[in-house]
C-alpha cells in the first residue's frame, strides 16, 4: 500500500480491517450503531416466522370459499376437493358461522358440480344456499348460473327431507350445531348441503355433507385441534322427539332409509385424484419469491462489500481509506441483514 505523503495524516493501516491510530478509532461507535438495526430485523424475522406458522390460528371460512369461487372462475375444477376439507377445517374451529358466509359456500360449491356435471346435486347445494340467504346470488361466479340458482329457489319444497344422525361422541356428551344452529345427535334436515360442527371433550369436528331425499346420513366425529372452551362444562345434547317406529320388512311396508357414512368422506362426490401441488405454487409462493429477491440482494451487497478490498490497494490517503472501510462495513452488514432475511422468509413460505 502507498504511504501517506502529508505528515499531517495518521500512518496508513496494514489492511483494511485495520483501524488508524488518533480520532479515527471514534468508528466503533458507528459500528455498534449499525449494528443495532440488524438485531432489530433478527429479532423481528423470528417472529415473524412465529406468526404466521400454519398452526397458531383457526383459518377464516372466507378464505377458502373465494378460492373455490376463483377457481370455479378459472374452470380449474382439481383443486376445489382439497379446499372444501380446508372449509371442513375452518367449520369445526370458527367461532361463528354467518349464515350469509355459508350460503356463499353452497352456491360456491353448487357451480363446482354444476360444471361437474352433477345437476342434481347442484340443484340441492342452490337450494341450501337459497334457505339462508334468498335472493342473494355470488358476484364472483358465472353469471349465467344465476338461472340454475333461482331455479332450484323455486324447487326448495319439492326435495323433500332426510335425516342427519351423529355417533362415536364421548359419553353421549357433545354439543352438535347444523348450519350454525343447534341441534341434537338426530335430526330430521331438509335435502341438500348442510355444515355439521360437534364439539366435546375430545375437540372439535367440521363436516360439510350432502343429504338426500329419504336418506340417513351418520356422520362420526374427526376431532381436530384442542377441546372445546364449550366442552369444559358440557351439556347433554338436547334429545329429539322420539322418531316413528322402523317399518316391518313387510309388502306393504314403505323400504327402509339407506343410510351413508360421512366418516369416509363428506364431500357430495368422491374427490377426484389429483397431482401434488408444488410448494412454490401453494400459498407461500409470495414469500418465496420475496426471499429470492432477498438471496439476490445479499449475493450483490456482498460482492460490493468484497470489492472494497482491491480498491484498498489504491488508496492514497488515510481518509480515502476510512471511507473505503465504512463503505465495507455498510455494504457487509447489509448482506448479513438480507441473508437472515431470505432465511426467515424461506422458513414461512415453507411452511405455509
Amino acid at each position: 500500500m502507498r504511504t501517506c505523503p502529508s505528515p499531517t495524516l495518521d500512518p496508513p493501516a496494514s489492511s483494511l480491517g485495520a483501524q488508524p491510530a488518533g480520532p479515527a478509532r471514534r468508528s466503533a461507535d458507528p459500528r455498534r450503531r449499525m449494528l443495532q438495526p440488524l438485531l432489530r430485523f433478527i429479532a423481528a424475522g423470528l417472529a415473524l416466522v412465529g406468526l404466521h406458522r400454519p398452526a397458531a390460528a383457526c383459518e377464516d371460512l372466507q378464505g377458502p370459499v373465494e378460492s373455490i369461487e376463483r377457481q370455479v372462475i378459472l374452470g380449474d375444477l382439481e383443486p376445489i376437493s382439497a379446499l372444501l376439507e380446508r372449509a371442513e377445517a375452518a367449520v369445526a374451529c370458527a367461532e361463528q358461522l354467518p349464515p350469509t358466509l355459508l350460503a356463499r359456500l353452497f352456491r360456491a360449491e353448487g357451480a363446482w358440480l354444476s360444471l361437474l356435471g352433477a345437476d342434481e346435486e347442484a340443484t340441492l347445494a342452490f337450494a341450501s344456499a337459497a334457505r339462508l340467504a334468498p335472493g342473494r346470488w355470488s358476484p364472483a361466479l358465472p353469471a349465467e348460473m344465476e338461472g340454475t340458482f333461482k331455479a332450484a329457489s323455486e324447487r326448495q319444497g319439492e326435495l323433500g327431507t332426510g335425516t342427519l344422525r351423529v355417533e362415536g361422541h364421548p359419553a353421549g356428551v357433545a354439543i352438535v350445531e347444523v348450519n350454525g344452529q343447534a341441534t341434537g345427535p338426530r335430526a330430521d334436515l331438509p335435502a341438500g348441503l348442510h355444515t355439521v360442527r360437534i364439539r366435546g371433550e375430545q375437540g372439535h369436528s367440521g363436516h360439510l355433507i350432502m343429504i338426500y331425499e329419504g336418506e340417513v346420513v351418520v356422520v362420526e366425529p374427526r376431532w381436530r385441534g384442542a377441546p372445546s372452551a364449550l366442552a369444559a362444562a358440557p351439556a347433554p345434547l338436547a334429545q329429539p322427539a322420539a322418531p316413528a317406529p322402523e317399518p316391518t320388512s313387510t309388502a306393504a311396508a314403505t323400504p327402509a332409509m339407506p343410510e351413508s357414512s360421512a366418516q369416509a368422506s363428506t364431500s357430495p362426490l368422491p374427490p377426484a385424484p389429483r397431482p401434488a401441488r408444488p410448494t412454490w405454487a401453494g400459498p407461500g409462493r409470495p414469500w418465496l419469491i420475496a426471499a429470492g429477491s432477498a438471496a439476490v440482494g445479499a449475493g450483490v451487497t456482498a460482492a460490493v462489500a468484497r470489492a472494497q478490498i482491491g480498491r484498498a490497494t489504491t488508496a492514497e490517503t488515510a481518509g480515502q481509506l476510512q471511507q473505503l472501510e465504512r463503505t465495507q462495513l455498510i455494504f457487509g452488514v447489509s448482506s448479513y441483514s438480507l441473508m437472515l432475511g431470505t432465511g426467515a422468509l424461506l422458513t414461512v413460505g415453507l411452511t405455509r
